[in-house]
């Protein structure tokens, strides 16, 4: 888990030089971390008060509503990610194991994890990227989230280095 994090914290550094070579911030907010103790708005009003304009606020598997106000001002520049192929098994109460659970539920034969832009409603923005991983017999959601969390993983960052490059979020082609 330690060097998952050094791998994604490498891959934002990368992207944050990226974007600041030709000016733009990048801001990813880890969701277990910063928005738990500040809360979106708050950080956002640190970022704006600073002066600074983003071109992406990655999310990072944010599990609020994002405000309405929030998501117009800032639309198409807020991305999340969700831990199963939108738009099937997306929505309010869809996270964490419920949604492996309910993918198993369903004899889906895959899975995977989407990167998407945030509009006002659960899970519907603009799907940016997705990838596939396969429900395996005998998978648990253990088994399963493990998979697509590492998928996710490379995932987000490509995403992220994407955006950095156009200067604001684009989709992304899924691997052949």
């Amino acid at each position: 888990r330690e060097r998952g994090m050094r791998m994604l914290n490498g891959l934002y550094l990368q992207a944050g030089l990226i974007a600041g070579g030709i000016g733009l911030l990048l801001v990813i907010v880890y969701c277990l971390i910063y928005y738990r103790l500040l809360g979106l708005i708050t950080i956002l009003s640190l970022i704006l008060s600073f002066g600074l304009v983003f071109a992406v606020l990655v999310l990072a598997g944010y599990l609020k509503l994002v405000p309405p106000g929030v998501v117009q001002k800032y639309a198409g520049r807020i991305v999340n990610v969700h831990p199963a192929l939108l738009p099937a098994f997306g929505g309010p109460g869809m996270y964490g194991q419920r949604v492996h659970e309910a993918v198993l539920a369903s004899g889906a034969a895959e899975s995977g994890p989407t990167v998407h832009l945030v509009d006002e409603v659960y899970d519907r923005g603009e799907i940016l990227a997705q990838r596939r991983v396969p429900v395996l017999p005998g998978d648990t959601p253990e088994t399963l989230a493990g998979r697509v969390l590492t998928a996710e993983h490379a995932l987000l960052p490509e995403v992220v280095l994407a955006a950095a490059r156009a200067g604001r979020p684009v989709p992304v082609p899924e691997e052949a």
